[in-house]
């Protein structure tokens, strides 16, 4: 009988990051790591400063998910996709945004050739010197700290599906669980994603996994496919890239970019130390904790769940599908977003405030409009209208 050996390829390719020593975190060097990423995503791309805040800002966010692993709930990393016109400035921007961190990145560009090994991993059958045979299990692209998958909807639904065990547990089970790591064999329930030291057996120290992703803007599907809705309800912010101004484009010119290289200037273990004081020194009020969970029982469409009025049950019924509104699983990216943001102002309490200000980028893109809507309306009105019309509690000083 032919010998069959399980092993881990590239597993030891990893570039081992080095923890340094860091000063105590502060608000103002969480601000001054916030700002020295965001200079850099300003290198190539003109003029459109608020929304490479928002990206910047946006990294970080904390947001709990089960780890199975570990059976414990730990802190994850956000999610973000970049919906802009082509020629925009999302790839841009985003790959300057993820070079500024010092991490592992691989960056896929979305096809529809493309199949689930290539982002999750997969194994290949190898014959070995002495005539055995070896069944190799080769990481896919998805294993690193930073993700970054360019035209996301251009890949099929099979193969994005394959991304929401990943995004949602920061995790990948592999496809045949007896694996060797060299010469030690081993059962891996799960591989995780992705361990700060680079060292894929680090299940006890510090993770960093962030997918970051683009897409043509909603309404523009040629060439493209329907993404699953559970894939959008593990995107935990959206946001649309403008056009810059006049002002702005006209300096959109060779010279002015040719030559500029976009090098890191933090790394994982500061950023990770930043999002835990972030996460540690904000609090969220009672009237902004409601807030949250009246904007999202607004956005259901089923009859059981209460809505602020008659008249609003009545509009999300007849503009929203059954089961596609906000789940109460959005209540996470919305506190953690609006305790994002809440900081960035310079505040140490989140008020309802914050959360109206950032509610249209956690909830708009998990909304799917009824059939005889969807042609007709964006979601972003449908929303803009619910959260208009949601009760906003009394804050109190």
């Amino acid at each position: 009988m032919t010998a069959v050996n399980y092993s881990c390829k590239l597993i030891t390719c990893f570039l081992k990051n080095e923890r340094i020593k860091m000063e105590p975190m502060t608000r103002e060097r969480v601000f001054r790591v916030r700002d020295r990423i965001l200079d850099n995503c300003q290198t190539w791309i003109f003029g459109l400063k608020k929304i490479q805040t928002e990206l910047a800002d946006a990294q970080f966010m904390s947001i709990p998910y089960t780890d199975k692993i570990t059976d414990t709930k730990l802190l994850g990393q956000a999610h973000i996709l970049l919906l802009g016109g082509t020629g925009t400035g999302k790839t841009d921007t985003l790959t300057a945004l993820s070079k500024s961190i010092r991490a592992k990145h691989n960056r896929v560009q979305m096809t529809e050739d493309m199949m689930v090994p290539d982002i999750t991993g997969g194994q290949e059958l190898l014959k070995n010197l002495d005539g055995s045979y070896s069944v190799v299990f080769v990481l896919g692209e998805i294993f690193c700290n930073i993700f970054f998958a360019d035209e996301l909807s251009r890949a099929r639904p099979k193969t994005v599906s394959a991304m929401v065990e990943a995004l949602e547990e920061r995790s990948v089970t592999p496809i045949n669980k007896n694996v060797n790591f060299g010469s030690q064999a081993k059962r891996i329930e799960a591989l995780p994603l992705f361990p700060i030291s680079g060292d894929i057996e680090d299940v006890s120290g510090p993770r960093w996994f962030s997918g970051i992703f683009t897409q043509n803007p909603f309404g523009e599907e040629e060439g493209t496919f329907p993404m699953p809705q559970a894939l959008w309800d593990r995107i935990t912010i959206c946001l649309e890239i403008p056009r810059p101004s006049f002002e702005d484009e006209i300096k959109i010119r060779v010279r002015n970019v040719v030559n500029k290289t976009i090098k890191p200037v933090t790394d994982l273990y500061e950023m990770d130390a930043a999002s835990q004081f972030i996460f540690n020194l904000m609090r969220i009020s009672v009237p902004a904790n409601e807030y949250i969970t009246r904007i999202l029982r607004n956005t259901d469409p089923d009859p059981g769940v209460e809505k602020d009025t008659p008249a609003l049950a009545e509009f999300v019924r007849t503009h929203i599908e059954i089961r596609k509104g906000g789940s109460p699983r959005v209540n996470f990216p919305l506190e953690a977003a609006a305790r994002n943001y809440a900081f960035f102002a310079g505040d140490d309490v989140v008020k309802p405030e914050h959360v109206k200000a950032v509610a249209s980028s956690v909830v708009t893109h998990r909304i799917k409009l009824v059939p005889k809507i969807r042609h007709k309306k964006d979601a972003r009105d449908i929303f803009a209208q619910i959260l208009e019309d949601t009760r906003v509690p009394q804050w109190k000083t």
